[in-house]
């Protein structure tokens, strides 16, 4: 998913800034880079996105939880 970090704040940076202060705790704009980032970045041992496209483009992005024994 490191190729699709522009498609993803796109997505972010979309939002109003209510659903950024309730989704990242902050109305930044900086948050939703921090969290594109964070969802695109290769190679992070144990943690997973999920994405999903409509009219070929990234419409939500999901983060599991991780367990108390490191279950999603």
């Amino acid at each position: 998913m490191p190729d699709d970090r522009d498609e993803v704040l796109r997505l972010y940076e979309g939002m109003s800034p209510e659903n950024l202060r309730l989704r990242f705790f902050a109305a930044s704009h900086r948050s939703a880079e921090l969290a594109a980032d964070r969802v695109t970045a290769k190679d992070r041992t144990g943690y997973r996105a999920l994405a999903a496209e409509s009219a070929g483009r990234i419409a939500c992005v999901s983060r599991p939880a991780r367990g108390q024994r490191g279950e999603a």
